[in-house]
């Protein structure tokens, strides 16, 4: 697919830039193979079979050969005439989006001909595919699908339906320019009492009790996000583009989460440490924020990427919750009986959204934004590119893959908590001029060619909840391991130091009259005691993580 320039057409405007299509990027994460082994254990849910396939295109060789293929195709064998498929008006947009990631795969045509027999379906209808709630309330899921067949087919009849869907679906603009929640919702109103109230509303997203646990809700937030970015992108919408990060800033600066993400059960929960983070939630905002192609959302999923996610996506089975600072008993949490299935469900499609997005296509050539390792193969003007990234010895190292030498520029993306960044082409420095977060080098590539990234990562000690203090070197979280000797009620008292080999150990002090660690972190404690030097490791190393510090009256 060839890009042309931003708002060129209307009403849907072009992109800049494209995430890499199914099968044209490889990932060696460890998380991705276990959520496959995962989600191959309830293969037939429809909900899971989107991220089931994006997910085996990253880790597996064949991955239309994989089972997930086979129940995909027999769904789609039993569509009507009338292009109507089995199960709810939401399970046959998943079914669909499912069909769509084989379709960017393998571009069979008859895959193509059953969505636009269903898009048909749905125009003739669209009163029965807007009376499921799910389909109002999270209008992103069915938009994004409607556009990117747009792109290919050129039907005017989508661009109709994403009219339609635009003005009748939840308005999760106005939601994110003007989320106000400051306190938890639960400490406003008890979780029963909320259900209750919803169920004399039915539920419909147009009563003031269900909009309140819609608007406070982490998930459908995220997809509210997404929701915005793609109205955005067919309108061309000022207000619509900036919504996502209005309303991310807004709601991390009263509700985030220290590891990456938002703290939140089934509605958001505070930014105190021991409220926990929902991996549903996680894998939400990962996808969302993969969608929006901005610096400051790469800067978000770095953090989300190198703690809390592969947290969520554990050893042996899914984190539906991770406790932060919660080093006694477990708090209880409204979560719902398919969180492990849901949180499947969202942790596969976010992973693989983060990895579509870590390279991009552009007119002038690959741009870099997330230097995960694997391998990504991005289609140019000139001819296709193989980019091989991987970290050596804290560098990030791309090996350039072409069959013929041709000139491209790839644009480098330098995360906003770099100092320095140093640059160099088969190893010869480079003067890499760092224009609004990002080098550009462009130039003539031959097979083989090396770009080494370095970028500097100074410890930081930055200000959170209730004045505590979290340590990040880079976007790494670090944390002390509470399953360790060490005692946990502590406070900074000064500053963390990393000695040359990169270990990170900070002074603390006992805090005597803080007797409970599962609470809310105290503020400016009172601390005695002879300082301890205590070991800090990554917030994904620690069993029990305490990542956020009271701050001593002495610090």
């Amino acid at each position: 697919m060839s890009l042309k320039p931003i708002y060129e057409k209307a009403p849907l405007m072009t992109l800049a830039a494209l995430p890499l299509r199914a099968g044209q990027c490889r990932s060696v994460l460890p998380q991705l193979r276990r959520l496959y082994a995962l989600g191959q254990a309830a293969p037939e849910n429809v909900c899971l079979w989107e991220g089931l396939f994006r997910t085996a295109c990253l880790v597996k060789d064949q991955p239309l050969q994989e089972p997930v293929v086979r129940l995909m195709n027999e769904a789609l064998s039993r569509q009507q005439p009338s292009g109507e498929l089995p199960g709810s008006v939401a399970e046959q947009v998943a079914l669909m989006r499912a069909a769509y990631a084989v379709y960017e795969f393998d571009t069979d045509r008859v895959r193509l001909e059953k969505m636009a027999l269903w898009c048909g379906w749905a125009c003739e209808n669209w009163e029965n595919v807007l009376a499921d709630r799910e389909v109002r309330v999270r209008p992103g899921e069915l938009m994004e699908l409607l556009c990117s067949l747009y792109r290919i087919t050129g039907k005017a009849a989508l661009m109709e339906l994403c009219k339609r869907l635009r003005a009748q679906g939840m308005d999760w603009t106005s939601v994110l320019h003007t989320f106000s929640q400051q306190r938890p919702l639960m400490r406003e109103m008890p979780f029963d009492l909320l259900q209750a109230h919803m169920a004399d509303e039915r539920e419909h997203e147009s009563g003031y009790y269900t909009r309140l646990y819609l608007t406070n809700h982490s998930e459908y937030l995220a997809d509210g996000v997404r929701s915005a970015v793609t109205c955005g992108r067919f309108s061309g919408s000022g207000s619509e583009l900036s919504a996502p990060r209005t309303g991310w800033e807004k709601i991390t600066r009263y509700h985030g989460a220290v590891c990456g993400g938002v703290t939140g059960d089934e509605t958001l929960a505070g930014a105190s440490p021991a409220a926990g983070v929902s991996a549903a939630g996680l894998g939400a905002w990962a996808e969302s924020l993969a969608s929006v192609d901005e610096p400051w959302a790469y800067d978000a999923l770095e953090v989300l990427v190198a703690n809390a996610l592969p947290v969520a996506a554990g050893e042996e089975e899914i984190q539906c919750v991770q406790q932060v600072n919660q080093v006694g008993e477990s708090r209880r949490y409204h979560l719902g009986a398919d969180l492990p299935l849901r949180s499947l469900n969202r942790l596969m499609r976010g992973y693989a959204a983060v990895a579509s997005c870590a390279v991009t296509q552009r007119p002038e050539g690959p741009a870099v934004n997330l230097y995960l390792p694997g391998e990504y193969i991005v289609p140019a003007e000139n001819g296709a590119m193989l980019l091989k990234i991987r970290e050596e010895k804290g560098e990030k190292v791309i090996t350039v893959r072409v069959k013929e030498a041709f000139r491209a520029e790839m644009k480098l993306r330098v995360p906003k908590w770099a100092r320095e960044t140093t640059v160099s082409i088969n190893g010869l420095p480079m003067d890499a001029a760092c224009e609004n977060l990002e080098v550009e080098i462009d130039r003539v590539w031959e097979n083989g060619d090396t770009v080494t990234v370095a970028f500097s990562a100074p410890l930081q000690v930055l200000e959170g909840y209730h004045q505590g203090a979290c340590i990040m070197a880079g976007p790494v979280l670090y944390a002390m391991d509470a399953a360790s000797d060490s005692p946990n009620n502590v406070a900074l008292c000064g500053e963390p130091v990393m000695d040359g080999e990169g270990r990170i150990t900070a002074p603390v002090r006992l805090v005597p009259d803080w007797k409970n660690t599962t609470g809310d972190i105290p503020v400016l404690p009172r601390t005695e005691g002879d300082v301890l030097h205590v070991a800090l490791v990554p917030y994904a190393d620690a069993k029990r993580p305490v990542a956020l510090f009271p701050r001593g009256k002495q610090a």
